[in-house]
């Protein structure tokens, strides 16, 4: 991990994510047909910039946006038409995509090398942007949320470019309503029996 800014994520965006990844991955679903999903991440950027222009990143919430192959997600082309008419939705609000989720059922978590060109389409335009990776598997460790967040390290380097985790915290809830809310849910999952 380097010294980059830190990335906050709001406990209802964290919740939106993990819904969607367990839906198509978890331990009630047979393995084979397990998919990988895709989301954008809505934000805004925070503080002062460090040297190399980023921000603090703060996930206000996240938009599902499909699901792929067993193997890899790839943005679309009409992947990129929803992006922007999510940032004219959220534009009032001043917050904007600022990143993507997607996840590697039971694949570990990583950057592949589609994922390093997905956050190039990122990442190049805005160097705050971040790229989330879950792996519902992780959640069984004890205080693993189930994902990392990741930055290339130097976008101008294209596909060559190396990754690098960015510190990221799950701002806590101010009610009792979401821990039931998500203990309900981890509950479903690891009793084989998810109900969304």
């Amino acid at each position: 991990m380097t010294s980059d800014k830190i990335v906050i994520i709001k406990p209802e965006a964290y919740y939106k994510m993990l819904v969607h990844v367990l839906r198509f991955g978890n331990k009630a679903r047979d393995r084979r047909q397990f998919k990988e999903v895709m989301g954008i991440l809505i934000g805004r950027l925070e503080g002062e910039p460090d040297k190399k222009g980023i921000y603090d990143v703060i996930i206000e919430d996240a938009i599902p946006i499909s699901h792929g192959g067993a193997i890899e997600v790839a943005f679309a082309p009409e992947d990129y038409v929803t992006f922007s008419m999510v940032d004219a939705e959220y534009a009032e609000k001043d917050w904007f995509s600022c990143g993507w989720y997607h996840s590697h059922p039971e694949l570990d978590i990583f950057f592949s090398s589609t994922d390093i060109r997905n956050q190039l389409g990122w990442q190049t335009p805005n160097p705050s942007a971040i790229g989330i990776v879950f792996d519902h598997t992780h959640l069984e460790s004890p205080g693993d949320l189930g994902f990392r967040t990741f930055r290339l390290d130097n976008p101008a380097k294209g596909q060559m470019s190396g990754y690098h985790e960015v510190k990221t915290t799950l701002e806590p809830p101010d009610s009792l309503a979401y821990y039931i809310k998500l203990i309900e849910l981890i509950n479903y999952v690891h009793s084989k029996s998810p109900q969304y």
